[in-house]
């Protein structure tokens, strides 16, 4: 039960005091004038501290919860730790993001709910624009995977169209119970103009967002950002 549903009740039984006493002490002269005055006194500031206490209760209920339920919230959906693999590891509208870095390279895990195609962008300059974006997905238990380049706000497209060159070290991944898996390896600094430096312990944002079909070019069914700390 909460401090509130006690206040009311005992609010109302020192009102009740307050009053039955000055009727009672003026009627049958048994309660003298001082001592009355004393116990009016004390019933009197009884009564406006539970009432401002109820008041404040009120207010706290009202406010606060509403504000760490928010930055609850927030925090699970963004906050960036270390797992059990060693991994750090960021999650957002279910779409997880597992990495660390490995000597020149970057290791990369991505979990999303689909059967179909999942993808990051590092460090977009306007929505896609400026992303280099690593888009793959699992298809006869093979993996397909592309170096792309977000070349418009809404569109990419694969390094080696555009003069540069696919940077991706390794691959591998599994799809099974409407859930896919990409594990790749890229370069911190491929050296290439349409992949993003990157530098360990600088803060980056990151595009992740996964379709519902076995290519490069469908629409998304689900995408996100999250900023992280490399």
């Amino acid at each position: 039960m909460a401090l509130s549903d006690f206040i009311i009740p005992l609010g109302i039984i020192t009102l009740s005091l307050l009053i039955i006493t000055a009727l009672f002490g003026r009627r049958t002269k048994i309660i003298k004038a001082k001592l009355r005055l004393r116990i009016h006194k004390i019933l009197a500031v009884t009564t406006i501290t539970l009432a401002l206490s109820h008041g404040g209760i009120v207010l706290y209920n009202q406010y606060m919860p509403l504000q760490i339920s928010e930055i609850q919230v927030e925090n699970q959906v963004n906050v960036q730790f270390v797992n059990n693999e060693g991994y750090n590891e960021i999650s957002s509208e279910n779409i997880v993001l597992q990495w660390k870095v490995e000597n020149e390279n970057i290791d990369v895990i991505l979990t999303a709910p689909t059967n179909g195609w999942i993808s990051i962008g590092f460090n977009p300059e306007n929505m896609m624009t400026g992303a280099n974006i690593i888009i793959g997905y699992i298809e006869n238990e093979n993996v397909f995977i592309q170096d792309d380049y977000g070349n418009y706000y809404t569109s990419h497209t694969k390094d080696d169209d555009l003069g540069g060159v696919q940077n991706i070290v390794s691959e591998s991944g599994m799809e099974a119970d409407m859930e896919t898996i990409l594990h790749f390896t890229i370069p911190l600094n491929s050296g290439d103009e349409y992949d993003t430096k990157l530098e360990k312990g600088s803060e980056y944002k990151i595009l992740l967002a996964c379709g519902n079909k076995d290519d490069f070019s469908t629409r998304h069914i689900k995408r996100t950002s999250v900023t992280i700390i490399l």
